[in-house]
């Protein structure tokens, strides 16, 4: 007989190391999309929770996951089962492909597949990180390794793994 999940006791399970910052992260957004506060999330606001953070699930997917963790509660789950759903996909995640997906968030408003000026300032601007356009211009000149004063997804890549970067 093959073992099922057992949904009411997701914090005995084994779940992988995160870092502090992604327990915070899954807390913060089951806080944030349980509307209603009741302890519980719905399909959308699971579906709108991988979303945020960085996890892409198929609608099937999210069904699936609705109907194995927490069907006594009408398709809804409680947070521990969240926290032992998402920290597991969080632990799988492949880091290139984060980084690939990180990349596009830059040029997401653009028609390009490249990181310009423009698309830093814009990113500057929504975290408030508070860089001058000199020194984002710095960074492009610094990285932009063909010269054509944008960063390509190779430069980008190029720029995050580099082994003083990537610890």
């Amino acid at each position: 007989m093959a073992e099922q999940a057992n949904p009411t006791n997701a914090a005995s399970k084994k779940i992988r190391q995160l870092s502090e910052d992604e327990k915070i992260h899954i807390k913060e957004a089951f806080d944030l999309l349980d509307t209603d506060k009741d302890g519980f999330i719905d399909y959308y606001e699971m579906k709108a929770a991988t979303r945020a953070l960085g996890l892409e699930a198929k609608k099937a997917q999210i069904l699936s996951i609705m109907r194995t963790y927490d069907p006594p509660h009408g398709n809804k789950i409680g947070y521990e089962d969240f926290y032992y759903i998402i920290s597991d996909k969080m632990a799988k995640r492949n880091p290139l492909d984060e980084l690939k997906y990180a990349f596009t968030l830059f040029t997401a408003d653009t028609n390009s597949n490249k990181i310009s000026l423009k698309n830093l300032q814009e990113v500057n601007q929504r975290t408030g990180s508070g860089l001058t356009d000199d020194e984002m211009q710095s960074m492009i000149e610094e990285f932009d390794t063909d010269l054509d004063g944008l960063i390509d997804e190779a430069e980008f890549m190029e720029i995050m793994t580099k082994s003083e970067n990537w610890a």
